[in-house]
């Protein structure tokens, strides 16, 4: 989303142009593209305010016995995550809210959603490291690094969405004519995941 990155010792640091034990650390990103890596500060911690809020917003929507958002919610969110990306709020400021946000998934999910940003980052430093002489050596140790933390890395198969819908988490949302959901479907339906015990995401 302003999150620590995830050290992990493994993969062959001589196919890097960094340290291959710190994903996530994006040296070379920050060094020559620190426009580009603030921005992608910028957007782990909207993502951390998003989760949150949907979070929040599924708690009132079921204790109010509705199955749709409170007017004017979506509205505000796009406008409070519009001015998050732009970096018109300090990230001071913003940093706590949106780690309560990926706490509120529950701590296996947030680390989860943490790893991957880390991995995002590291791909991103190899491909703006001049120094890299084989990329593809390089991204394959990345990819050895993050799938060697197997409790946080995500599977090769894409997971069924059908884990969205039939719990009781789930709020009620129409398809689109042509079969595909309407973008703000599938927030809801995250903002549906209903933050019971530790681990609400893996308990479904």
């Amino acid at each position: 989303m302003c999150l620590a990155a995830v050290l992990l010792a493994a993969a062959a640091p001589e196919a890097r142009g960094q340290d291959a034990g710190e994903l996530g650390q994006a040296d070379a990103l920050r060094r020559h593209h620190p426009g580009l890596y603030d921005l992608l500060g910028r957007l782990e911690s909207a993502h951390g305010v998003l989760f949150g809020e949907l979070a929040s917003e599924g708690e009132s929507v079921r204790a109010s016995g509705g199955e749709v958002p409170t007017p004017g919610f979506e509205a505000d969110l796009v406008g409070r995550l519009t001015s998050l990306v732009q970096g018109e709020e300090g990230s001071a400021e913003v940093a706590g809210v949106a780690d309560a946000g990926y706490e509120a998934l529950g701590s296996r999910t947030a680390g989860i959603i943490r790893w991957g940003h880390a991995f995002q980052r590291e791909v991103l430093s190899i491909l703006a490291d001049p120094a890299v002489t084989d990329r593809n050596a390089a991204l394959s140790a990345a990819v050895g690094v993050y799938r060697g933390r197997a409790e946080a890395a995500l599977p090769n198969v894409p997971k069924n969405m059908d884990v969205l819908y039939g719990h009781p988490y789930a709020l009620a949302w129409p398809f689109a004519p042509n079969g595909l959901e309407n973008r703000a479907a599938g927030d809801h339906q995250v903002g549906a995941l209903h933050p019971v015990g530790p681990e609400p995401l893996f308990a479904i």
